[in-house]
């Protein structure tokens, strides 16, 4: 009996030659598994309205874990235009699969181990041995942007999440601070730090404008999203 069944998502574009390369890896090593394949991506927008169809979240339900390639991912107005004509104006939203998956899954961390094998003609130094460690769901990925939180944030997280308790107090915590900067202040909400010891940590955060340097990274990551090119500064 096999003994671990790997959901196969290749999806759109790159992802699906990300996969072939992760397979020869993963034939390599011997893993014993069962790759069963999944419906993600553009082509299913396009033609049913949905990015992730409802049989490929039963599929992630009964399978071990997923193996994930690349999307597609385009503003709504955008993506309404690449609708089949026989479900245009259907009343279909686009929106990102993948982020749907972390929110529905309650996939908190991107855990990214990040090592320097000896010998490698592609190493950027030879010493390198760390894990970074990225939320999911949360921050720019919890899909809140209004302070106080609204009534209907609130009843989002009810209807959507077990803990959503634990959400709402985590996000009505916590003094919010106006910090000045030599261009134009920035807002940020801190819990168990004073003021000081919160300017010590966003000034040891920045490295190329006022924004912390996750959080620019993010802006320009997601107005590229948004608008198809980014605006920012890399």
């Amino acid at each position: 009996m096999t003994k671990y069944h790997i959901a196969w998502l290749p999806g759109d574009g790159v992802g699906n030659d990300v996969m072939e390369a992760a397979k020869i890896i993963l034939d390599t090593v011997g893993l014993d598994a069962e790759y069963i394949p999944g419906d993600v991506g553009w082509e299913f927008w396009k033609k049913e309205g949905d990015p992730l169809p409802e049989r490929t979240i039963q599929l992630l339900k009964e399978t071990d874990c997923c193996l994930f390639g690349a999307i597609t991912s385009k503003p709504n107005e955008e993506a309404q235009k690449e609708l089949d004509p026989s479900i245009k104006d259907k009343g279909f939203v686009y929106s990102s699969p993948i982020v749907r998956l972390r929110q529905l899954l309650n996939l908190h961390t991107n855990l990214r181990p990040c090592k320097a094998f000896e010998g490698n003609p592609l190493n950027y130094q030879d010493d390198i041995d760390l894990v970074v460690f990225r939320e999911n769901t949360e921050g720019l990925y919890a899909g809140v942007e209004f302070y106080p939180v609204s009534d209907e944030i609130k009843k989002a997280l009810k209807i959507n999440f077990k803990d959503w308790k634990k959400r709402l107090e985590l996000m009505q915590n916590g003094e919010l601070l106006e910090l000045e900067t030599k261009h134009k202040p920035i807002y940020v909400k801190k819990i168990g730090l004073n003021k000081k010891e919160t300017k010590e940590i966003i000034n040891l955060s920045r490295i190329r404008g006022v924004l912390p340097e996750p959080i620019r990274v993010a802006h320009i990551i997601a107005s590229g999203i948004k608008r198809g090119e980014s605006y920012g500064k890399a």
